[in-house]
C-alpha cells in the first residue's frame, strides 16, 4: 500500500520530469560538450562534437580558433552553437640521458597553452658553468630576444640579447665543476597554442662549480617572434654535450 509520503514523492518526480520535458521542447535547456575544430575557413569555424560525425558551425567566444583545437561547445537553442572554452589536455614528457647528447628535443602539442620545462643537467665542456640555450621549432633565425640578471656570490651582472639565434634560458654545470654537481632550473613559455607569432618566456636557474665562490643564480626572460605554429622546444648547451644522467622534464596544460 502506498502511503502519503511515497505518493507525494512520486508526484514530485513526475512534476520534475514534466518541467524538464517542457523546457527541452521549448528549447530552454543548454548543453556543454567537448568538440574538435575541423575547419576555420568560410563564415564560421566548424567543429565535430565528441561522439558525432557531422561538423557543425560554431561561434567562438574564446578568440581565434584553429584546426585540431579542442574546445567546449555550448548548444543554446535556438540561437546556435558557441565555443565557450578550450580543452587543454595535460601534457608531460621526460628524458633522462643514458649517454651524452648534443641537444634535447621535445615535441609539444599545438593544443597546449602553457609550457614548463625543468632540468638537472651537466656538460662535458671544460668549464665550471655552462649557459643553456633554448630554440623554438629548431629555428636559428634571428628572432629571439632576452634579458637576464645574475648573482655570483656578491657580484651582480646583467645582459641583453636582441635578434639573436636562440634564447638564453639558464645554467648547467660543466666538467670543471666538482664531481656529481648538476645545474638545475625551470623555463616557462606562455601562449604556446595562440599562434600569434610571439612567444614569451621566463626562467630561473642555478649552478655550483668547484666551490662556494662559484655559485651562480640567473633569472630572466624574453620573446620569440618567429612564425607560428609552434611544435618543438630544443635545449642546447653553450659548449660540449649533456652527459649521461642529465634529466629533462617538460609539462603543459
Amino acid at each position: 500500500m502506498t502511503g502519503p509520503t511515497e505518493l507525494a514523492g512520486e508526484q514530485a518526480q513526475a512534476q520534475v520530469r514534466a518541467v524538464k520535458e517542457t523546457a527541452e521542447a521549448l528549447g530552454l535547456t543548454w548543453s556543454l560538450r567537448p568538440a574538435t575544430v575541423v575547419a576555420t575557413t568560410g563564415d564560421q569555424p566548424m567543429a565535430v562534437l565528441d561522439g558525432d560525425t557531422v561538423a557543425i558551425a560554431v561561434t567562438s567566444m574564446v578568440g581565434t580558433l584553429r584546426e585540431g583545437q579542442r574546445v567546449y561547445v555550448m548548444a543554446v537553442p535556438p540561437g546556435g552553437n558557441f565555443a565557450a572554452g578550450r580543452v587543454n589536455a595535460p601534457f608531460s614528457q621526460r628524458q633522462t640521458l643514458a649517454s651524452s647528447a648534443s641537444s634535447v628535443i621535445f615535441s609539444v602539442p599545438q593544443t597546449v597553452g602553457f609550457v614548463r620545462c625543468s632540468w638537472t643537467a651537466r656538460c662535458d665542456a671544460a668549464s665550471q658553468i655552462i649557459v643553456l640555450y633554448g630554440r623554438i621549432n629548431a629555428s636559428s633565425a634571428g628572432a629571439y630576444s632576452y634579458q637576464w640578471s645574475q648573482g655570483n656570490n656578491n657580484t651582480n651582472s646583467a645582459a641583453v640579447g636582441t635578434a639573436t639565434t636562440q634564447w638564453e634560458v639558464g645554467l648547467v654545470t660543466g666538467a670543471s665543476a666538482a664531481a656529481g654537481r648538476f645545474g638545475s632550473g625551470t623555463v616557462d613559455i606562455s601562449s604556446w597554442d595562440q599562434g600569434v607569432g610571439s612567444l614569451s618566456h621566463t626562467f630561473s636557474s642555478q649552478a655550483l662549480g668547484d666551490g662556494a665562490a662559484n655559485f651562480y643564480h640567473r633569472t630572466g626572460g624574453g620573446i620569440y617572434t618567429g612564425a607560428a605554429p609552434y611544435s618543438t622546444f630544443t635545449l642546447v648547451p653553450q659548449a660540449g654535450n649533456f652527459i649521461a644522467g642529465s634529466d629533462f622534464l617538460i609539462e603543459g596544460v
